[in-house]
């Protein structure tokens, strides 16, 4: 199966869109329209909330908006961008599709951090929230990284219970 590579930002994916990609054996581009996707894997971009562009706040207040309407969470100033893509990435998903995300720590000791996880929990089944016991995973990184897998859910539906653990 060939793998199917090519660069977007994340908030122009949307499901049904049109894209290209160049087939590595002739050359050519050939059009590929977005699916729903069964999972989405993804060591997130750490952007904390002042270094959020201009350009990229105005972009997202269409999502923010969207958020707002369709789960009456209002999200703070201070989200940084993953929270944002975590958001968008429900969009992206078949029913029941699954999400592993890898973040920094950070978010775990934080108001908007406590927001960003009352939104998982109203998107997504939170399966496993996953934390390094040991050290850094990434030498380059000052931050302990965070996994969670998460399961696309209804937004009317009950979490489930929320598995941590320390690997």
């Amino acid at each position: 199966i060939a793998n199917k590579v090519f660069r977007s930002n994340v908030f122009d994916l949307k499901v049904g869109n049109e894209i290209k990609i160049t087939n590595p054996s002739t050359g050519q581009d050939e059009s590929h329209i977005v699916p729903e996707f069964d999972a989405i894997v993804s060591n997130l971009p750490f952007v904390a909330f002042e270094n959020i562009s201009l350009d990229e706040k105005n972009a997202l207040a269409e999502l923010v908006n969207k958020i707002k309407v369709d789960t009456g969470i209002e999200l703070s100033k201070k989200s940084d961008l993953y929270t944002y893509i975590a958001a968008h990435l429900w969009s992206l998903l078949k029913e029941k599709g699954r999400v592993g995300l890898i973040l920094s720590n950070s978010w775990l000791g934080t108001l908007s951090g406590k927001e960003f996880y009352v939104l998982l929990n109203k998107l997504y089944h939170v399966e496993y929230i996953l934390i390094s016991s040991k050290k850094r995973w990434f030498q380059n990184a000052d931050v302990v990284t965070t996994m969670i897998i998460l399961t696309k859910k209804s937004i009317d539906e009950n979490p489930k219970d929320t598995r941590f653990g320390l690997l």
